[in-house]
């Protein structure tokens, strides 16, 4: 089922999701109600507290106070602590939640696991007479296997060379721009120095301000 949140007129998000099989199993008035509790309750930290106006192309919905019904029942109790009002509108000014509850066919084209090319570069490698050619097929390795790190891609080579060419390795990634821009440092926590424990209220008093103090 899919949802929209708008907002005069311009789009907050959406929700779409598949139907689980005992969901599938719901009436039809179920699963138009089912629809919008679970549209709520994913919009639960934007909506809470703000007066909502469903739209729903299922007429029955809007009287939905008066279904008796053990499930929806329990749906109702959980939409309390809304503020909702629901509305009914066309099937056709509701294109857009429409669509998005609609499973469409998707064109798959294959795709190339890129194996068959990092077997090529480690043969490159293995055959590789000058340690400019090892230099290049390595670096096209490291772009390959999505930029791992020294140990990371020095531990991938070791398992199809003797020499896992580590100081290339190391050449490598030191000048890969992609690395150096997303390179995760390690920063030390600061600690606190000595204790902070104290005999009495109020001998000592910590502070995050600094001054200037007039």
């Amino acid at each position: 089922k899919g949802s929209i949140l708008k907002q005069n007129h311009g789009v907050i998000g959406y929700y779409s999701r598949k139907l689980t099989q005992s969901e599938q199993n719901y009436s039809i008035v179920e699963k138009e109600f089912f629809s919008i509790v679970a549209a709520i309750e994913h919009l639960r930290k934007i909506i809470l507290g703000c007066k909502v106006i469903v739209h729903t192309d299922n007429a029955n919905i809007v009287n939905f106070k008066k279904i008796e019904n053990n499930r929806i029942s329990r749906w109702k109790w959980h939409l309390n602590e809304f503020n909702l009002e629901i509305m009914h509108i066309s099937g056709e000014n509701n294109v857009i939640a429409d669509k998005l509850s609609r499973l469409n066919r998707i064109s798959i084209e294959p795709i190339d696991t890129s194996e068959t090319r990092i077997h090529e570069l480690i043969q490159s490698i293995k055959t590789a007479t000058s340690e400019f050619k090892k230099e290049s097929m390595i670096e096209m390795l490291h772009e390959q296997l999505g930029h791992p790190g020294i140990q990371g891609l020095t531990s991938f080579l070791r398992t199809s060379l003797n020499d896992p060419h580590y100081k290339i390795v190391k050449k490598t990634i030191k000048n890969c721009e992609i690395c150096a821009t997303n390179k995760h440092y390690n920063r030390a926590l600061y600690e606190t120095h000595g204790s902070l424990t104290t005999e009495q209220p109020n001998k000592r008093v910590s502070t995050d301000i600094c001054g200037p103090f007039n």
